[in-house]
């Protein structure tokens, strides 16, 4: 190789990449048949976004030499900014069938964590890990993971392991920073947000998560922020015990039929309110805060006023679970209902999330005849006690397949 390829790898270093795109042709003017060079001016150009391009430039690379690991590992970029994932993830799994280095691993991960895959992205993490414990894509792709499925300690543990290696690394600052305000450590999160603005302003100007930052800060969002309940951030697992506990107890009141059975379940969804309060602090606060600090965020007044309207939604949660609470209060099926898909919460979650994985929607049609198939019974019975063995009945299938989708996805 010569003194334009040695050139275009420290420009493409600098992420200039468009320099390096010229120095790369300069050497194929020399060296026409060199496949490396060929994938490295194809990595320049997808980020140049210059996709047409470069799958010009990645074909004729893996036409000059198949067994090109990193050709391939490009070629997955390639076909995924064509929007052909399983393509893609091919593309990859033959770079790594070729040289199974922790990049490639982490890359193929990558592809697992895209849908939602966690348990399967974490053991592909490992496996890269295993073989270079500090690899930044691995340990902040595992952070990533880690968090979605509420393991949070783990997650900050890995993404300050990557910071203690490169206090420089924009990303990492930027993962510290939202575990951070996802955990409700708001203090400790803006710091870490600002670094990495700071560090690369074009890729981790996360404006949502510092104008929520700078949001809760303020009073009154500072004040309620410290008493929140992070129900969301919580373990799948536990998330179900806390739901499914609570709808046991109240299917205990209601067949025992003491005294506060009859306002159990309304205080019960008015107290749901207090879960859903992280949520719409969350919105109000982002709202605020872009309002308040549109010029450190470098936002017109203009682009400010959608965010505000944003603060229509929070209103309209609590109004909703306000207005369940109060028609269960006077419709016994309507509280057995809510009562049945109380357990169910973890699941409706995952059934937003994993569309596509064939157990959540086969537990899905379970509770869903476990549900709808007693009411429609159910309806044309008025006694009491039949209501009771209805509720029961969807209390329980409820409750199984809500355990068994948790269980999956812990």
């Amino acid at each position: 190789m010569g003194d334009h390829f040695q050139r275009g790898q420290a420009l493409f270093a600098l992420s200039r990449f468009d320099e390096a795109v010229k120095c790369y042709r300069n050497e194929l003017a020399e060296h026409p048949d060199s496949a490396i060079v060929h994938a490295l001016m194809s990595a320049a150009l997808v980020n140049l976004r210059r996709i047409h391009e470069a799958d010009q430039s990645i074909r004729r690379a893996i036409e000059l030499d198949p067994n090109c690991a990193y050709a391939h590992y490009v070629k997955s970029y390639v076909r995924q900014r064509q929007g052909l994932t399983v393509a893609a993830e091919r593309a990859i799994e033959a770079a790594i069938r070729l040289d199974s280095s922790p990049r490639f691993l982490s890359r193929w991960a990558e592809f697992s964590f895209q849908r939602r895959h966690y348990k399967e992205c974490l053991k592909r993490t490992d496996e890269s890990l295993a073989l270079d414990p500090c690899d930044p894509d691995a340990l902040l792709l595992r952070a990533k993971a880690l968090a979605a499925i509420g393991r949070l300690p783990e997650a900050k543990e890995a993404a300050h392991q990557v910071l203690k290696s490169n206090p420089m690394s924009p990303a990492a600052h930027h993962q510290v920073g939202s575990l951070n305000l996802r955990g409700g450590s708001t203090s400790q999160a803006l710091g870490p947000l600002l670094e990495a603005r700071r560090l690369n302003p074009m890729s981790y100007n996360d404006r949502d998560a510092i104008a929520g930052t700078y949001g809760r800060l303020l009073w009154p969002f500072r004040v309620i922020d410290s008493h929140l309940l992070r129900f969301g951030s919580w373990p799948p697992m536990r998330r179900w015990l806390f739901l499914s506990t609570i709808s046991t107890v109240l299917l205990i009141i209601a067949y025992l039929r003491l005294p506060p059975a009859r306002l159990a379940m309304p205080a019960f969804l008015l107290a749901f309110n207090i879960l859903a309060l992280p949520l719409s602090n969350d919105l109000l606060s982002i709202a605020f805060g872009k309002f308040v600090f549109r010029k450190d965020l470098d936002l017109a007044w203009y682009r400010v006023i959608p965010e505000l309207i944003r603060v229509v939604f929070p209103i309209m949660i609590h109004a909703l679970i306000s207005a369940v609470a109060i028609v269960a209060a006077g419709n016994p099926y309507v509280a057995t209902f809510t009562l049945a898909l109380i357990p169910n919460f973890e699941l409706f979650v995952q059934l937003v999330r994993d569309r596509d994985e064939l157990i959540t929607v086969l537990l899905w049609m379970l509770m869903t005849v476990g549900v709808f198939t007693p009411i429609i019974v159910a309806m044309t019975f008025l006694e009491d006690g039949f209501q009771i063995q209805y509720a029961i009945l969807c209390w329980s299938i409820s409750l199984l397949s809500s355990f068994l989708i948790s269980l999956h996805r812990r």
